[in-house]
């Protein structure tokens, strides 16, 4: 079957184009917006000749027609797909987020026919084979790109690849962004220090022998009959794993605490008991603080605060609370309790501790909720609290001073009969 060529199109639009071209159409790719033509031939295409061809093409379809050229020589068809990398890594991240800190500086090769795609070492090849990568790519290639190439997996240099971020995604309902590749190490804890990159605590699959991950450490235990181990619970806000730190590995933990960051290299294991996976750890460094961070050159003062004494309402620990303040530069805060004082003691001398002002409050209450009466003027003396029409008003302020805050919000119900009527 003969193939078409560009010249063949050309001619049938009346069009005379250099004999020199050969260029053949490869594929057709047809939607209700826009028809895009593959072309394909050993010498490049005169933007000239194709854009004169494609204002032709779009006058006889009745649609914008866009013509795609790619040289056959391996040179000029690495080129174009140098060029639309970016794109290319961006929509695969979207499928595996942590791909793009995995790949080597030198992203890509064509080598007979064949796209060799360079990672930074065996566990992330291994690793991205298993989720599917080598599929991926040669689908995205063959979609987007009218490419059909098959593709290899090769470990190349370690340097991190300068990627694009992956994209903000959803995982069993809860948003989040990939972990930070900050590969800053300040202590190495266990073992050795660790060059890899971390992948999301909840990309971690049994089938995977070891795994690289980083987050805070929640909780820490200690169990066994005799030989004791050491097992600490780590969240990168993707998800949490347990940490298991043998009896033999203990001599120089006194780092690792509750609220400290630290990188994990280890050994995936099942844990029969409970049927759930976590790490058996080889090596652990410290890194630096992973969360939120305060870059405001003015820091500003919480007047409006609750602990967990405040029931059903604040979760946060005192200590917790101060650690993170002293770690955003923060001079003062003020507890404000529901109705309760019993945060005080704790949340004074920690504040003195750390060097920030501690402000004593409390969110108070002017009528028990028990109450059936209330005085509400001197001169009319106790009126029946459940049979009067009242409004109940609050205010919203930019500031305490009376003078220098602005009102921003009023809200306000009237009652009566001890029931709302209206808002």
């Amino acid at each position: 079957m003969k193939r078409i060529t560009l010249k063949d199109v050309a001619e049938k639009l009346g069009i005379h184009i250099p004999e020199d071209i050969s260029a053949r159409i490869e594929e057709v790719v047809i939607d209700s917006k826009e028809i895009t033509i593959l072309t394909i031939s050993k010498l490049p295409l005169p933007k000239d000749v194709a854009s004169v061809i494609e204002t032709a093409l779009t006058q006889y379809f009745g649609v914008t027609t866009t013509l795609k050229h790619i040289n056959e020589d391996d040179g000029s068809l690495e080129t174009h797909l140098r060029e639309q990398w970016d794109i290319l890594m961006k929509n695969i991240c979207e499928e595996i987020p942590s791909a793009t800190t995995m790949l080597a500086e030198k992203p890509f090769h064509l080598e007979n026919g064949m796209l060799i795609v360079y990672v930074k070492s065996e566990f992330a090849r291994d690793y991205l084979i298993k989720r599917g990568m080598v599929e991926i790519v040669e689908k995205r290639l063959k979609d987007e790109f009218f490419l059909d190439k098959h593709v290899s997996l090769k470990i190349g240099d370690s340097t991190v690849a300068p990627q694009p971020q992956p994209q903000r995604r959803t995982h069993k309902n809860i948003s989040y962004t990939p972990v930070s590749q900050d590969d800053t190490i300040i202590e190495t804890i266990i073992g050795g220090k660790i060059s890899e990159s971390a992948i999301p605590i909840d990309e971690i699959r049994e089938e995977m022998e070891t795994a690289v991950i980083k987050g805070e450490i929640f909780n820490i235990e200690s169990r066994g009959n005799g030989q004791k181990h050491l097992f600490i619970y780590v969240t990168d806000k993707t998800n949490s794993i347990k940490v298991r730190i043998n009896s033999g590995m203990l001599d120089n933990t006194s780092s690792i605490r509750k609220g400290s960051f630290i990188k994990v290299r280890g050994r995936v294991r099942k844990d029969n008991y409970y049927g759930e996976l976590f790490l058996e750890a080889q090596d652990i460094n410290s890194i630096p603080y992973m969360g939120r961070k305060d870059t405001a050159k003015e820091k500003r003062v919480e007047l409006h605060l609750h602990t967990k004494m405040s029931a059903l309402d604040g979760i946060i620990d005192v200590d917790e609370l101060v650690r993170r303040l002293k770690e955003w530069g923060h001079k003062a805060v003020a507890v404000t309790d529901h109705g309760v004082v019993q945060a005080f003691p704790e949340f004074y001398r920690k504040c003195k501790e750390n060097g920030i002002k501690p402000i004593l409050g409390m969110e108070g209450y002017l009528i028990k909720d028990s109450s059936d009466e209330i005085f509400i003027d001197w001169h009319l003396g106790d009126i029946g609290f459940r049979k009067q029409r009242y409004i109940v008003f609050d205010l919203e302020t930019t500031s305490l001073n009376p003078k220098g805050g602005k009102i921003i919000s009023i809200g306000a119900v009237e009652i009566e009969g001890g029931e709302m009527k209206k808002e």
